[in-house]
């Protein structure tokens, strides 16, 4: 019950932000990161010209660089979620009790070791 309350007001609060920025917003007259945006479409339109120079065998052997980094970056992405997976299966598992649970590597306590004693007293002589 708390946690609704505590995402009732996350969501209050969020929304209030939100008409606060759009105030902001509208008294400043623009949106922020105006310049920088045009200042990044500028660079991204001389990179486009100087790749579209390039000689194609050139631009052929840029567009297999490209390929190879996307896929050894994916490939990495791919361990890491795997990674993440195999870690989030385990506790997973010991929270549902499914899990192995290292064992102390000691000797067992007096109390069992009676128990298991008289186990093996019980099972002799119910076999007998």
């Amino acid at each position: 019950m708390t946690w609704l309350i505590a995402l009732l007001i996350i969501s209050v609060l969020g929304i209030a932000a939100l008409l606060i920025f759009k105030k902001w917003e509208e008294s400043r007259g623009g949106l922020p990161g105006t310049g920088l945006r045009r200042a990044t479409d500028a660079k991204v339109v001389v990179i486009s010209e100087r790749l579209k120079a390039l000689p194609r065998a050139l631009w052929a052997s840029v567009r297999v660089f490209l390929k190879q980094g996307v896929f050894y970056v994916s490939a990495g992405m791919l361990r890491i979620v795997q990674f993440t997976e195999r870690k989030l299966i385990r506790v997973i598992n010991l929270v549902r009790g499914k899990g192995d649970i290292s064992t102390k590597k000691g000797s067992a306590s007096f109390f069992l070791q009676n128990v298991a004693t008289y186990k093996e007293n019980q099972a002799s002589t119910v076999e007998s």
